[in-house]
């Protein structure tokens, strides 16, 4: 207690005494600030004594010294260390100048960086109150560069304007600056933190009021869905998650900076707190805030239902009361959608429980209200109709189940009567087959609605029968059913491979009603056919023979498609058990029997055959044959025809008065060669003729020899003349080279002499031009005498080819030339 005395009384006293100087004029400002130093130096001391003892009462560890005991020190130290503060600041705004200014600039800093933000409770107030005070501090230290240049400057000088600063005084400054400089960014960044702080932990305050607000007991229809409008406003309209996260964001990142600027790791403990105590909250509301929603749109919809089933039952349940006092066919018609009445009361008694748990007093109480006047009201009504129903309409459903009882049994008869019955494979048969099993098939659905109705009858007359009765009814159907169902299953079935083996019956049938008419033809035809006949007879008989059997290939081939048709109608019997395939059976086992009879009698009259067709290669019916006489031989029609177009090539080549005689030559070598080398043609045609059979008469025989010796005379014939020709052109040919020749020497010449011909002579002026002309004269001359033999020989070659075109004329102009 003493020192708490002594201290006292020293504020109080002395130091009250020694800070009258704030209020007065500086003295000389290098003593005054000398003075300022020593009083502050025992402040300061004094200040660690009395920082012991406010330590201790804070932490409840003084024993004699209670808060309230201590107060009046804490007041009178705090007004000693302000005033000794202000001292400091009259001190520094008394240095000359600008110099004063920048002094009383730094003190109004550390006072804004000593001034305590006011605690408010709302953390929204809050958020703006520190928003304020960053924007007031940004405004304030944008100064700070600009007076820590300017100080630099004057420290460096050592005075100002003349006046020389106190070096305490001056080294004062600078280290209140530099901790200025140090401690403005970090509370900067404080205060940006704390802004952002508030401001989340403003979002989870007004989230986890509203909750409480959207989580109580609900009220009417409108008032629900008001809080549903209210609920998406906060939560949907304004963004609460995204701007939450936003804001969590910020705040994260401002607390990262902070933590950068500050190393104390108790704010660092308070922050990581903070942090984990908002994320616990704000991940608890979350959730709940995300399931309100639903919850709200729940009970909305249940008083929708709620509302809706109670107007619709209240006019049912009014009809359904006027309903029972009228006639049955009223009542039947009105109560035939009873299964909707319970529905609704359903939907009702479903909604109104909801609603009686979710809603509050007095609101749930007039829900249960209603729900027992509606349950009272439809347990009446149904019952009096159930009694109605009892006494008046089971008698009806009886009769209603006997005539559709017997109605399936009637129809299932029919079916299975269809499915038996035995059906010949033909197609017309199996085409009004198939009918039957489609409209059998199209009845089908018609039938399970009987059945379903049928069925629906006897489950209403369940408990108004005996359980014999009930089991009897009940056995019936099931045996129906499954007939119904297999019969479904059967008809389809029946109905598709009856389908797949129509086509081939029917193509079947064409085909062997084809071959059938082939064969009785091809039949008849070697029945009638006789060898012994006359030639004409028997090549009638013989042209008539290949054309009807030259479709024998083409007929076999049906016959063995047909056949594959066969295979492929006997895989469909064992799906067609009540189809009579022996029709088709037979018909084709006999065509197939009479197809092999046929070319087994064909191959017996090969032979003959083969002797009559050679016959018939060499022999065929024709007109006269020019130099052939009246040949009737294919073969040798074909041979005679070509050697009378080689004779009139060869006659053509020698009228032509076009070609050269090598063009001649050519063509006349070509036909001699062509027509010696087809030698073998007509050889082949005589060594055939000679190999005939002995079946046939010899005049016939007599009639191709002497016809071929004929034909082997043209030939002969043709070949010689072919050859002379090519020897009288061949001789034209050199005789037309030698001409050539000549022409090709004589020419040039007979130019030269027509020119020395037109040309004047000229005047000789002199003996020696005279004798000069004449030689030149005589000289032509010569040369006339020496082309005049070759003139001669041209002459005599051209002689040999005048039969050649314009050789003549050729000849002439030689001639007057």
């Amino acid at each position: 207690m003493a020192v708490y005395h002594e201290l006292l009384t020293w504020c109080q006293t002395e130091a009250e005494e020694v800070l009258q100087i704030v209020e007065q004029p500086v003295t000389p400002l290098h003593q005054e600030y000398m003075d300022y130093l020593a009083f502050k130096a025992e402040v300061d001391r004094r200040g660690n004594i009395y920082n012991k003892k406010d330590e201790k009462i804070r932490s409840g560890k003084s024993v004699k010294l209670t808060p309230e005991t201590f107060k009046p020190l804490e007041e009178t130290w705090k007004k000693v260390a302000r005033q000794t503060r202000l001292w400091l600041w009259k001190l520094d705004a008394s240095l000359p100048g600008k110099l004063g200014k920048s002094g009383d600039w730094l003190n109004q800093a550390e006072d804004i960086l000593e001034l305590e933000k006011e605690f408010l409770e709302d953390p929204n107030e809050m958020a703006m109150q520190l928003g304020k005070i960053l924007q007031d501090h940004r405004t304030f230290f944008k100064e700070l560069e600009p007076q820590k240049t300017f100080f630099q400057q004057v420290r460096r000088a050592g005075k100002f304007e003349g006046t020389q600063i106190p070096a305490p005084q001056m080294d004062n400054l600078h280290q209140r600056l530099t901790r200025v400089c140090t401690m403005a960014p970090q509370r900067e960044r404080r205060l940006e933190y704390e802004e952002m702080k508030h401001q989340l932990l403003a979002f989870l305050v007004a989230s986890e009021n509203k909750l409480k607000i959207w989580t109580v007991k609900y009220g009417h229809q409108p008032n629900v869905e008001a809080l549903l409008a209210d609920y998406k406003n906060f939560v949907h309209s304004g963004n609460l998650f995204k701007n939450y996260d936003q804001t969590y964001e910020t705040c994260k990142r401002n607390g990262d900076a902070y933590r950068k600027t500050n190393d104390d790791k108790t704010e660092t403990e308070k922050m990581n707190a903070y942090f984990d105590e908002v994320n616990g909250r704000w991940k608890k509301v979350s959730v709940e805030i995300k399931s309100v929603q639903s919850m709200v749109e729940e009970v909305i919809d249940c008083w929708r239902k709620y509302n809706a089933c109670v107007d619709v039952l209240t006019v049912l349940l009014n009809d359904g009361e006027r309903v029972m006092s009228r006639s049955a066919d009223e009542k039947q018609q009105f109560f035939a959608d009873l299964a909707n009445f319970e529905e609704k009361h359903k939907i009702l008694i479903e909604s109104g429980n909801f609603l009686i748990e979710t809603t509050k007093e007095p609101v749930a109480a007039e829900i249960k209200t209603t729900l027992l006047m509606v349950n009272r009201r439809l347990k009446d009504l149904v019952e009096s109709f159930q009694h109605f129903k009892k006494v008046e309409v089971v008698g009806k459903a009886r009769k209603d189940y006997n005539d559709g009882l017997l109605k399936l049994t009637q129809w299932l008869k029919g079916a299975e009567e269809l499915f038996a019955r035995e059906v010949p494979c033909k197609h017309a048969v199996l085409r009004d087959y198939l009918n039957d099993l489609e409209t059998l098939s199209n009845q089908i659905p018609a039938i399970e609605n009987d059945f379903k109705t049928t069925t629906k009858t006897a489950q209403s007359l369940v408990k108004e029968c005996s359980q014999d009765v009930v089991n009897e009814m009940l056995q019936s159907l099931n045996i129906q059913k499954e007939v119904i169902v297999r019969l479904r299953k059967e008809i389809q079935e029946k109905t598709k491979n009856v389908k797949a083996v129509l086509p081939n019956i029917e193509s079947l049938e064409n085909g062997l009603m084809d071959l059938d008419t082939w064969l009785s033809r091809g039949e008849a035809l070697l029945e009638s056919h006789k060898l012994d006949g006359t030639q004409e007879e028997t090549e009638q008989w013989l042209e008539k023979h290949k054309a009807f059997f030259s479709e024998i290939t083409y007929q076999k081939s049906i016959l063995d498609s047909k056949n594959k048709v066969h295979q492929k109608v006997e895989s469909s019997k064992p799906k067609l058990e009540n189809i009579d395939f022996s029709v088709t059976d037979g018909a084709v086992e006999e065509l197939n029997h009479r197809f092999h009879e046929l070319q087994q009698t064909l191959n017996k009259l090969k032979g003959s055959l083969s002797e009559v067709q050679k016959l018939n290669a060499i022999f065929c019916e024709g007109a006269s044959r020019k130099r052939c006489g009246p040949l009737k031989g294919e073969r040798l029609n074909h041979f005679c025809d070509w050697l009378n177009e080689k004779e009139e090539k060869l006659n053509a080549v020698n009228e032509d008065k076009t070609n050269s005689p090598e063009k001649k030559l050519e063509q006349a070598k070509a036909i001699s060669t062509e027509v010696y080398e087809n030698h073998i043609t007509l050889e082949n045609l005589e060594k055939d003729a000679k190999g005939l059979s002995q079946n046939f008469r010899s005049r016939e025989t007599a009639a191709l020899k002497a016809k071929l010796s004929t034909v082997r005379r043209q030939w002969e014939s043709l070949c010689a003349r072919a050859n002379d020709h090519s020897s009288s052109y061949k001789t034209n040919v050199e005789h037309w080279q030698m001409y050539q020749i000549l022409a090709k020497d004589l020419m040039p010449w007979i130019v030269k002499a027509e020119k020395y011909c037109a040309t004047e002579l000229p005047k000789c002026s002199s003996l020696e031009e005279a004798k000069e002309l004449y030689a030149l004269h005589q000289s032509f001359l010569n040369e006339c005498e020496e082309n005049i033999s070759i003139f001669e020989k041209m002459t005599t070659e051209a002689g040999y080819l005048l039969s050649q075109p314009n050789m003549q004329k050729e000849l002439d102009t030689l001639q007057r030339r």
